[in-house]
């Protein structure tokens, strides 16, 4: 990995045409303002969808067609975005390198010369109005993205089990701390995308949309899946994952159509 960074930032300061943002944002630390506390990843992530929305005119909705994959190496992150719905072929990668001298986002189709920017669903490329068209008109095959995330030594939901890990739904016993999970969600999904408070209103998490795992060394997460009900034929999702005893949010996941 160590050597990918150093070859991406290589290609940064050579290649023609790749300026550097004046100063890169402090991702690797709280933020000001009163949202809540995220992983070092989570922070990376919310810069890299940022930048990809104002250079590539990329919506939440066209971000829930992609992989997202964060490597942090010391002051460095690099942020890659990987065709889900729509193949890479099509789409291309999006990467984002975050590093203490500069923001630097990249295209893998920066620079065709093919004309994607009519919005042609036969072109070989896809941009943002290909990307717009296909959330509004195409029936996208849509998976379960509400699914357990295994430790990397236990592949199966019978390993996770016999190690000693469990699942608990919502009850009585657990419902205030549930109801504080779907709070700190909502707020991280708000802070992570800059939601107006009517967007944020229409954020909505119902009965059996939450649940507490325990893992094997006793550390508990709560896996909260809110649904953005704004009226877009995409479904856009947020699959949120925070940590039951510090409160910090691990992991934030968006999904168009259960894709993402």
């Amino acid at each position: 990995m160590k050597k990918l960074l150093s070859l991406l930032l290589t290609l940064m300061l050579l290649l023609p045409g790749l300026s550097l943002a004046e100063s890169a944002p402090a991702y690797f630390r709280k933020p000001a303002g009163n949202g809540p506390a995220m992983s070092p990843e989570l922070y990376a992530l919310q810069t890299a969808h940022a930048v990809l929305m104002e250079r590539y005119s990329l919506t939440i909705e066209a971000l829930g067609l992609f992989d997202t994959h964060v490597d942090v190496c010391g002051e460095t992150a690099v942020v890659t975005y990987r065709g889900n719905a729509v193949p890479e072929a099509l789409t291309g990668a999006y990467i984002v390198i975050i590093a203490p001298h500069g923001v630097q986002p990249m295209w893998t189709h920066d620079g065709s010369l093919v004309p994607w920017q009519s919005g042609d669903l036969a072109s070989s490329v896809w941009g943002m109005p290909q990307l717009e068209k296909y959330l509004r008109t195409s029936s996208y095959e849509r998976y379960d993205a509400f699914t357990p995330y295994f430790p990397d030594d236990l592949d199966s939901l019978d390993d996770f089990l016999a190690a000693g890990g469990s699942y608990h739904e919502v009850s009585s016993a657990n419902r205030d701390a549930a109801n504080s999970a779907r709070a700190l969600a909502k707020a991280a999904v708000t802070a992570m995308f800059s939601l107006t408070e009517e967007e944020a209103a229409q954020l909505v998490s119902y009965a059996d949309d939450a649940r507490l795992v325990r893992y094997p060394d006793n550390h508990g997460e709560w896996e909260v899946m809110l649904h953005w009900e704004n009226g877009s034929p995409a479904e856009v999702s947020f699959w949120v994952v925070i940590h039951a005893e510090t409160g910090e949010v691990l992991n934030l996941v968006v999904s168009s159509g259960g894709v993402g």
